[in-house]
């Protein structure tokens, strides 16, 4: 789409974003996200609250345009355009489709934080592979990429893939198979996330995996995937 038809939805976005600015947020907020990022200092509930009111105006055609939107957003590293237009996509269910992976593919490689990381994962990819189990062929890649942002949002997909009534804790556990001893503590975090949601779904399958992978597991995910499991079992699994 050209920059020219994107105008119109770009400067009211820009306008609804200026008229947000919380500035003692913005001290806050400010520390936590990655150098090279611009951050404006908008609440996550503020902007789930414009994305929806955009979404109203049909005169500027978010729904059609929120990829280029999207795409621009990551290309200017900007916090709060990106997480309105995830909010405004996640929304449109029906275009939720493997259509977008592509452009999704591509904003990974821009992600420096776990916020923005989190929200694309569970609000707009996690849909599409519930719907389309083969692409978990593609996380379990990704959980084997050397970067760590992309091995997180396999995972953070993977935890959402248990979650709003889905339930695919096979393809969780393979996903999570390829990072059991990460070095990266954002990725154990995660991890150990998908793991409990998985859990949830189904406990036994849980433990199993967990004392298959017992030996080479790193202690914080195996601590963290094991906390909702009953207490005797938890405690087996984390014994030397």
């Amino acid at each position: 789409m050209t920059g020219d038809r994107l105008e119109p939805a770009y400067h009211r976005l820009q306008q609804r974003l200026v008229e947000a600015v919380d500035k003692a947020y913005a001290l806050k907020i400010s520390r936590l996200v990655p150098t090279g990022w611009e951050v404006r200092g908008i609440p996550v509930p503020r902007l789930r609250a414009i994305a929806r009111e955009l979404r109203r105006e049909p005169d500027l055609a978010l729904a059609r345009q929120g990829v280029d939107l999207l795409d621009r957003a990551f290309a200017g590293h900007n916090r709060e355009e990106a997480l309105v237009l995830i909010f405004a996509i996640a929304a449109e269910k029906k275009q939720l489709t493997p259509s977008l992976w592509p452009p999704i593919d591509r904003w990974i490689d821009e992600i420096a934080d776990w916020e923005i990381c989190d929200q694309l994962a569970m609000g707009i990819a996690a849909p599409i592979v519930a719907g389309q189990l083969d692409l978990v062929e593609v996380l379990v890649l990704w959980a084997e990429s050397t970067n760590e942002w992309r091995r997180r949002f396999a995972l953070a997909t993977a935890a959402a893939l248990n979650q709003k009534g889905r339930a695919h804790v096979a393809e969780t556990l393979r996903i999570c198979a390829a990072v059991m001893a990460d070095s990266s503590p954002t990725v154990r975090k995660a991890a150990g996330w998908a793991l409990r949601e998985a859990g949830e779904r189904d406990p036994e399958a849980l433990a199993a995996f967990l004392v298959q992978h017992r030996a080479a597991a790193h202690r914080t995910i195996l601590r963290e995937g094991s906390a909702k499991l009953d207490p005797a079992v938890r405690a087996s699994i984390l014994s030397e």
